[in-house]
């Protein structure tokens, strides 16, 4: 009677791995074919000397760039404003909570998994809601459209649910089943 949780456990570890994949890809691309040919000519360029980031970095960014400059380059492009943590922190907050839904997804913990995916999802959200409206995205210097790893959350994070209720709806069947 344990199979009916195997395979729910199995996509919704798959579908929490392509959301760890997605930290990692592009989540926003420059929409300027010229900025962004001079972002790539100076490529190896380091932005600033604390941050661990070039200029080749800032053409696509992913979510694991953004939560770098918002952490590391708190003095030398925040100028010491912590807030910088705090969105740096939600950012990877996003791969973090993945992480643990890949996790729970193996340990066969819906609830515990169904926890993860909405607090991935919610740090997404918020940290989409920051970009917008801190200019990140809609910069008159660079303006910016999002990019796969933006899209691919959405269905990660409803798949995750859907995934989690099985396993639930599973779970509860199989020990009627032993009754």
């Amino acid at each position: 009677m344990r199979k009916k949780a195997t395979l729910p456990s199995v996509i919704a570890f798959i579908v929490a791995l392509v959301g760890i994949l997605s930290f990692f890809i592009p989540y926003a691309s420059l929409q300027d074919e010229n900025h962004r040919d001079s972002l790539n000519e100076f490529g190896e360029m380091e932005v600033v000397d604390d941050v661990d980031m070039t200029l080749g970095d800032m053409v696509d960014p992913s979510l694991f760039t953004l939560t770098k400059i918002y952490v590391q380059g708190v003095d030398s492009i925040w100028n010491g404003d912590e807030a910088a943590y705090i969105v740096g922190g939600i950012y990877g907050a996003i791969g973090v909570f993945a992480v643990l839904a890949a996790l729970f997804a193996l340990a066969r913990r819906p609830i515990l998994m169904l926890l993860s995916d909405l607090i991935m999802f919610g740090a997404f959200w918020f940290g989409k809601i920051f970009a917008e409206e801190s200019g990140v995205m809609a910069s008159y210097i660079a303006p910016r459209d999002w990019s796969m790893g933006y899209y691919l959350y959405y269905p990660v994070a409803a798949i995750l649910v859907i995934c989690a209720m099985w396993m639930l709806v599973a779970k509860r069947m199989n020990k009627k089943a032993l009754n």
